[in-house]
């Protein structure tokens, strides 16, 4: 039969190895932890990268936008030049139509 000094030993060791468990458990919740800002960090840089590109991509396009529509102001400015008696008819025609829907709307 186990002695009472059997069983404090036992007890005893019981404990350290409780209190050791508790303490690897202690270390690997730092290590999840900071392993985890650590991708935190990473994902929020490479979300910033990707931010800044499409920013930069969309820059570009807004540019393009910007010339095309020069481009067709200059054009349609020349052609109202050239043919003043034709864009005077055309203005004409279309506020007939734009007033034709308009009435239909009533």
């Amino acid at each position: 039969m186990a002695t009472k000094t059997d069983n404090d030993v036992d007890t005893a060791s019981i404990r350290a190895d409780i209190d050791q468990i508790r303490e690897e458990f202690m270390s690997l919740k730092d290590h999840l932890q900071s392993l985890g800002k650590r991708q935190a960090a990473r994902g929020r840089a490479a979300g910033k990268a990707k931010l800044d590109e499409l920013g930069d991509e969309l820059e570009a396009l807004l540019d393009d936008a910007r010339e095309q529509g020069s481009a067709t102001v200059s054009d349609l400015e020349r052609q109202i030049r050239d043919r003043p008696l034709m864009s005077l008819f055309v203005a004409f025609g279309i506020g007939m139509l734009i007033s034709q829907f308009i009435g239909r709307g009533r």
